[in-house]
């Protein structure tokens, strides 16, 4: 008899596997109200919401139902946030909910989407006119709450990664009526006179009310007007605001912000190592080129390492300096070496009439003989 090798789950296991995955999802939905039973004995009333063809049940708590601004009643178009949850006993589930809108009266979610067209449709999120990032920042200008985690995660982040960067922060609320005011006030204040060499928008995750100053027009213009790169980190990864779309980068944490606007200053100096080493090897192989080369390569080094002090060069600049010097790109410029029996030849008068030479080009080399001299 062969042996069954079939996962063979119980109702139950399957009910709380369905419960794990069900209740990570939060959702809008918009539905018309049926069956809605208000309990004053109980936490939760309960509902349903139904649309041509389907339906789904519903639990609101009285807190929920004390802030809305109308009376809950069958028949009624809503627009609801919440929750999925599972009732394992009996495999049903429903939508916990958090907020109740009437649709048709201005929804946050369709106060949304009307702004990001209208923004869209300006040209506001138009990928070709973002500003990249700077390579090396100075000065970075924060836009967030000194108390939020957001702030305290992206500075222990860049002071651990780029210790030099000095950081100043806008305190403002990041959440309420206020916030939008405030948050596009510091953006332009920080965007004067080349304060900083880049600006980061940031606060923690939440609901879309609690992100809902994030979407405002005020705070839209504000980062489009700015000559500085704007970052914003708001929320977490799958919270995407209208401030995200105007930003000229987005990261989708605080953490990453910081972590894509510096650079690790322990793998600068590995890289600048590992750079140095290469070119001793270069300097092996043309030991009897000019000194220009041996004077460069005493440079480089310190000269890397007071740019991370002083926050001022670019390894850029110092690798074009180094290869401009190099001999591939001497010989490139249309110069070549020659050398008898294997020792470069400096002077005229070291070579006679008659010997035979040989001439390093850029592409391959020649074998001449030597017909005159001259002393120029």
């Amino acid at each position: 008899m062969t042996k069954d090798k079939r996962q063979i789950l119980t109702v139950a296991e399957v009910n709380a596997q369905a419960k794990e995955v069900l209740e990570h999802f939060q959702v809008w939905v918009k539905g018309e109200v049926s069956e809605f039973k208000r309990s004053d004995a109980w936490v939760y009333n309960y509902l349903t919401l139904k649309d041509e063809s389907a339906q789904i049940r519903g639990i609101v708590s009285n807190r929920v139902l004390a802030a809305m601004d109308f009376d809950l009643q069958d028949g009624q178009e809503v627009v609801v946030f919440g929750r999925l949850s599972v009732y394992e006993r009996r495999g049903d589930y429903q939508i916990k909910i958090e907020k109740i809108e009437e649709l048709g009266k201005g929804s946050l979610q369709e106060q949304l989407e009307k702004l990001k067209a209208k923004l869209q449709a300006e040209g506001l999120f138009a990928e070709e006119i973002k500003k990249p990032l700077p390579a090396f920042p100075e000065k970075i200008g924060v836009v967030s709450s000194q108390d939020g985690a957001a702030f305290k995660d992206f500075r222990k982040i860049i002071k651990a990664r780029f210790p030099g960067v000095q950081i100043l922060l806008k305190d403002v609320l990041v959440q309420g009526d206020s916030s939008p005011g405030q948050v596009a006030t510091a953006v332009a204040e920080l965007d004067k006179n080349n304060l900083v060499d880049v600006i980061v928008v940031t606060r923690g995750g939440g609901s879309l009310e609690d992100l809902w100053g994030f979407n405002d027009e005020s705070v839209a213009r504000a980062i489009f007007a700015a000559k500085t790169p704007v970052v914003s980190a708001i929320g977490h990864e799958k919270d995407v605001t209208i401030c995200d779309l105007v930003a000229d980068h987005r990261s989708s944490t605080p953490s990453n912000a910081a972590e894509e606007i510096v650079p690790d200053q322990e793998e600068l100096f590995r890289q600048l190592d590992d750079f140095a080493s290469r070119i001793k090897q270069v300097r092996e192989r043309w030991q009897d080129f000019p000194q220009e080369i041996d004077q460069l390569l005493a440079g480089i080094k310190s000269g890397y390492r007071r740019f991370v002090k002083d926050r001022a060069l670019s390894t850029e600049l110092l690798y074009r300096k180094v290869l401009a010097l190099s001999p591939e790109k001497v010989l490139a410029r249309g110069y070549s070496v020659l050398s008898r029996q294997g020792k470069i030849v400096r002077a005229a008068d070291k070579v006679k009439v008659g010997d035979n030479l040989k001439a390093k080009l850029a592409k391959g080399g020649l074998f001449v003989t030597v017909k005159g001299k001259s002393k120029k």
